[in-house]
């Protein structure tokens, strides 16, 4: 008898939130918009066994129509409320919980509400950390692109690393058995440890005459391989996240 109460109770629960969507719709004020799609995600969380794709869904579109509301429906008391917002996301996983606040700053940013966008950056990026605990290998490679695409220091610093990493690697080997690539230098300099630096600099970017690297073990070709890798996919994730920036998710 109680299983049949209760599978009634979704059942209508399920019925209730078809009505929303429709009354969603047909209405074309953000606030209503915003607060019907409150109503939803509140119902589905009290459902058992609710997708919860579906609900992060239903969060994204709370996102954008809970910030137009703000910048076109605007009163003085008007407020996001951030406590609420992270109620609706009690049930969602910290990979998802991030892409929210992101969208949520993203958004805030584009419509100009900036205290809005400074706090969530804040939660997005506890959401990271906790995403990099749970899953530490992966998300350690995940970091390694994160970093970078933070601000142009941030890559700046990036480059430097790699570039200082990529000198040591191409230093001559101090024993035969340990060479992995060889090169024939060009002469930039005649102090040693500069010409290494500059012959580094004009590998690292294929300046014009840049000398030719040789790998001459399986291990040369990969550290190659993962070298260039590595470096284009830093640049072009910078770049992607810098229009993610102007752009609406």
């Amino acid at each position: 008898m109680m299983h049949e109460e209760a599978q009634l109770d979704k059942d209508i629960a399920l019925k209730i939130i078809n009505d929303l969507y429709l009354q969603l719709e047909n209405t074309s004020k953000y606030s209503h918009k915003a607060s019907i799609t409150y109503n939803i995600i509140e119902l589905k969380n009290n459902i058992p066994d609710t997708n919860n794709l579906s609900k992060y869904r239903d969060i994204k579109r709370y996102i954008t129509y809970s910030i137009q509301k703000l910048a076109y429906e605007t009163y003085n008391y008007d407020h996001f409320n951030f406590t609420k917002f992270e109620e609706l996301m009690s049930d969602l996983n910290a990979n998802q919980k991030f892409h929210l606040f992101k969208q949520l700053e993203n958004q805030a940013i584009q419509h100009g509400e900036f205290d809005i966008a400074e706090i969530s950056s804040a939660k997005k990026n506890k959401q990271k950390l906790e995403c990099y605990n749970k899953r530490p290998l992966y998300k350690f490679f995940k970091h390694l692109l994160y970093l970078p695409s933070q601000n142009s220091f941030s890559l700046c610093c990036c480059l430097v690393s790699i570039y200082f990493i990529g000198t040591l690697f191409l230093a001559p080997a101090p024993l035969k058995c340990m060479e992995v690539i060889t090169y024939t230098p060009n002469t930039y300099a005649t102090n040693p440890i500069l010409n290494h630096f500059l012959n580094s600099i004009s590998i690292i970017t294929c300046l014009p005459g840049t000398p030719d690297l040789i790998p001459i073990s399986f291990l040369g070709v990969f550290a190659v391989l993962v070298a260039k890798t590595v470096f284009y996919i830093i640049i072009v994730n910078y770049i992607i996240k810098e229009i993610e920036k102007k752009v609406t998710i």
